[in-house]
């Protein structure tokens, strides 16, 4: 939403007045999923599930899937390939020594929200959720994942400048140092290539 309003406010008032003109896409569906999969692991182990294969064409298969949803209506569900291809991102994230020691021991989809006084005087709501935070002595980290095509370093800052993604570690950073002011707070990208 920060992006939509640098834009301008037309473009984030529409945003806010119509959500539904902005679906759930296919990459927001892999994001959610490798985002679990790598910082929630025991709640992806647990709320999600790859469905059986069942022809519900027939009487007996609509039967056994409607007893199956009964099961399992709670859970997310996903094919056989997202979750092979999730346990293959969290397998590459935690290969890399760095990435494992940042995202172990933190805190991960951290809900943020606070307030900051305009140099008018007036008050301004802000929210946001950090990926994963975690502390280091007096130190505390941001750390947003984020896939990619291309993980090089040329092409991942072309994706920070094509996507804003400046302004939101930003935002995150901002808000973190405001509700946390007693530590030195930095903001940290995880990259991964999607493929």
């Amino acid at each position: 939403d920060l992006r939509l309003l640098a834009k301008g406010y037309g473009f984030y008032s529409h945003k806010r007045d119509h959500p539904e003109e902005y679906g759930y896409t296919a990459a927001l569906r892999a994001g959610t999923i490798t985002h679990t999969a790598v910082l929630e692991p025991s709640k992806f182990q647990n709320e999600y599930i790859v469905p059986p294969d069942i022809n519900k064409r027939t009487k007996a298969g609509k039967e056994e899937w409607s007893k199956w949803e009964e099961e399992h209506g709670d859970k997310f569900a996903i094919t056989s390939d997202e979750l092979h291809k999730a346990n293959l991102l969290r397998q590459h994230v935690f290969a890399n020594p760095k990435a494992a020691e940042m995202l172990v021991g933190g805190m991960a989809e951290v809900p943020l929200t606070w307030d900051e006084q305009a140099e008018d005087g007036e008050m301004y709501h802000f929210k946001g959720r950090a990926d994963y935070i975690k502390t280091f002595g007096d130190t505390m980290l941001v750390i947003d994942l984020k896939t990619t095509q291309d993980a090089s370093y040329k092409s991942f800052q072309r994706s920070v400048v094509n996507w804003d993604y400046s302004l939101q570690a930003a935002h995150y950073q901002r808000g973190v140092e405001i509700l946390h002011p007693n530590y030195d707070v930095h903001f940290v990208w995880i990259v991964i290539e999607k493929q």
